[in-house]
């Protein structure tokens, strides 16, 4: 896919012995092999049951809302910040993606990156199922809106691709 190719082409970026967070499922950190400590994220919208992350240490697991923001002391026993964050196909089911750019941008670590992509043309489509969010699918992105939203939160755009047909952003 795409995506496995943006990050074997960007996987000599992240620095050695990294702490790394991704979605769902740690498979795609698997292709940078400077990370070798893997978190894995669900993404859980607030429905009213999750106020706050709930972290699970021993598995490497965090569940959280995008949306309300995770300051630190939220995290609990994750005391570090990520040095990479692979962020696939999960913005455009966040209802404000503005206050998920911040939380990504505080879990980053100084130095830190994000890859991250989201559909620009895909049928609309609900969250994975099973899945705990209420499985909305809000926002598509082009790359100089993906750009604009990152860069107003902090975030330096150091690469941008378009994968395919222009069908995903990165």
């Amino acid at each position: 896919s795409g995506f496995v190719q943006f990050i074997r082409e960007h996987a000599s970026r992240v620095h050695a012995d990294s702490t790394c967070l991704a979605w769902d499922t740690v498979k795609y950190l698997k292709l940078t092999p400077a990370c070798t400590r893997h978190w894995a994220f669900k993404y859980v919208g607030h429905n009213g049951q999750l106020h706050h992350a709930e972290v699970d240490v021993a598995q490497r697991r965090i569940a959280a809302d995008l949306n309300s923001g995770l300051p630190p002391t939220h995290l609990g026993a994750v005391r570090e910040l990520f040095d990479l964050v692979l962020c696939n196909q999960v913005f455009e089911h966040v209802k404000d993606p503005h206050a998920a750019a911040r939380t990504l941008q505080s879990m980053v670590a100084p130095g830190g990156l994000v890859f991250w992509t989201a559909p620009f043309v895909e049928i609309e489509h609900p969250a994975a199922p099973k899945a705990t969010i209420d499985g909305s699918d809000f926002f598509r992105y082009t790359c100089a809106g993906a750009r604009q939203l990152f860069t107003s939160k902090g975030f330096l755009v150091l690469s941008e691709q378009r994968i395919g047909d222009t069908a995903v952003a990165t």
